[in-house]
C-alpha cells in the first residue's frame, strides 16, 4: 500500500511497548493465580448453553489468543462455527486442533466436510442462474438502448421538420408584407400625385370635428351615413362666387379709352369662395393578410402492406399516415430492421412493410 493512499497506516506508537504483549498477559494472569483460559472456556459453554453463539464464539477466540496451544477450545470454537453455518471456517479450525493434539471426532468432520460440500454444489449450481440472470439484464438493458436511440432519431426527425416548417410560415409571412406593401405604395402611386396631399388635407379638416366630439385619434374614420347632416342629404359645395362686374346701362361710366403705349388694366376678380370642407374619406382598408395555406394532412392509410418511401418521408408521418399515432414510427422499424440497422435513415425508393 502506497503511503499516499488514504488506508496508510501512519499512526504513531502510543509508548515503549515490548512485542508478545500477548504471551505477557497469559504470564502475568498465571502468576497471579488467575485462571484465564479456563474462565473463558466455562464462560463459552455457558453461552453455547444459552444459544449465544456469536459471545461464544468471541471468548474461545479471546482463550485461543492467549493460549494459542488450547487444542480444546479450537475443537469447541470449530463445533460453535458448524452450527452457525461457517463450514469453511469451521474447518480449519478442526484441522487446527487436531495439530494441537485434539481428538477431533470423526462423524463432526464428515459432517463439516458434507455440508462444505453441498454449500460449494448450491454455489456452483447458482452460478448459471446468476450468470443467465445478468445476461437478461444485459440483454435488456441492450433493448432499452435500442428503443432509446430510435426514439431520439424520431424526436430529432420531428425537430427538424418543425423548423422547416417554421422556415416556410417565415417566409410566407415575410412574402405576404412585402405585397401588402407593394399593394399599398400601387395604390398611393395610381391615386396620382395629388393624392396624398388632398388625404392628409382631409384629415386635417376632420381632425378638430373629431375632437369635439370626443372621437379617439387612432379610432376609424366616421362612414358616409354618419357625416350626413340631421336633414339626411349632404352638404352642397356653395359654387364659386364669379368676378364682380358692373352692370352695363347708361348710368355706366365708360370704359376709359386705350391709349397707345399704356398698360392694360385687367379686371381684378374677387376670390372665390373656399368650398365647404368634404367629408374625411374612409382610408384605403389594407388588404388582410392571409395565412400561409398549411400542408394537407395526409389521408391515413391502411397498415398491412408496403410503402414505398417518396421524399419528405419520416418514420413518424408514416405512423401518423397508417396508425394515426406519431409515437409508433417504433413499430414500423422494428419491421423493417433489417433495411434500418443501426442509426440509417429512410431512402427514397425504399420499400418498407407496414404491420398490422
Amino acid at each position: 500500500m502506497s503511503p499516499s493512499s488514504p488506508l496508510a497506516f501512519d499512526e504513531q506508537p502510543r509508548g515503549a511497548g515490548l512485542p508478545g504483549a500477548t504471551e505477557h498477559i497469559a504470564r502475568v494472569l498465571h502468576e497471579s493465580g488467575v485462571d484465564v483460559p479456563g474462565s473463558l472456556y466455562d464462560e463459552a459453554l455457558a453461552l453455547i448453553a444459552a444459544g449465544r453463539l456469536a459471545p461464544a464464539t468471541d471468548r474461545l477466540r479471546m482463550l485461543l489468543t492467549l493460549d494459542p496451544r488450547d487444542g480444546e477450545a479450537a475443537l469447541l470454537l470449530g463445533k460453535v462455527l458448524a452450527t452457525r453455518g461457517l463450514w469453511q471456517e469451521a474447518l480449519s479450525q478442526l484441522d487446527l486442533a487436531a495439530a494441537k493434539g485434539a481428538e477431533v471426532p470423526p462423524e463432526v468432520r464428515y459432517e463439516v466436510e458434507a455440508q462444505l460440500r453441498r454449500t460449494v454444489a448450491e454455489q456452483e449450481a447458482g452460478r448459471p442462474r446468476t450468470a443467465d440472470a445478468a445476461s437478461k439484464e444485459l440483454r435488456s438493458l441492450k433493448a432499452d438502448a435500442k428503443r432509446l436511440r430510435a426514439e431520439n432519431a424520431m424526436l430529432e426527425q420531428q425537430a427538424e421538420d418543425l423548423s422547416r416548417r417554421v422556415k416556410l410560415w417565415s417566409s410566407a409571412t415575410a412574402l405576404i408584407a412585402g405585397a401588402a406593401a407593394a399593394l399599398l405604395l400601387a395604390a398611393m402611386v395610381f391615386r396620382g400625385p395629388g393624392a396624398a396631399p388632398e388625404a392628409a388635407g382631409a384629415l386635417a379638416a376632420a381632425a378638430p370635428a373629431a375632437n369635439a366630439a370626443g372621437v379617439d385619434a387612432g379610432a376609424e374614420a366616421p362612414s358616409a351615413d354618419a357625416a350626413l347632416p340631421a336633414g339626411g342629404e349632404p352638404p352642397v359645395a356653395a359654387p364659386a362666387a364669379a368676378p364682380a362686374m358692373e352692370p352695363a346701362g347708361p348710368s355706366a361710366d365708360p370704359a376709359p379709352a386705350a391709349v397707345p403705349g399704356a398698360p392694360v388694366a385687367k379686371p381684378v376678380a374677387k376670390p372665390a369662395a373656399a368650398p365647404a370642407a368634404k367629408p374625411a374619406p374612409k382610408p384605403a382598408a389594407k388588404p388582410a393578410a392571409k395565412p400561409a395555406a398549411k400542408p394537407a394532412a395526409a389521408a391515413k392509410a391502411a397498415p398491412g402492406g408496403t410503402h414505398v418511401v417518396a421524399k419528405g418521408d419520416t418514420l413518424g408521418g408514416l405512423a401518423a399516415r397508417y396508425y394515426g399515432d406519431a409515437g409508433k414510427a417504433g413499430k414500423i422499424r422494428a419491421a423493417n430492421s433489417d433495411k434500418l440497422k443501426g442509426d440509417k435513415s429512410l431512402q427514397v425508393g425504399m420499400k418498407l412493410k407496414i404491420p398490422k
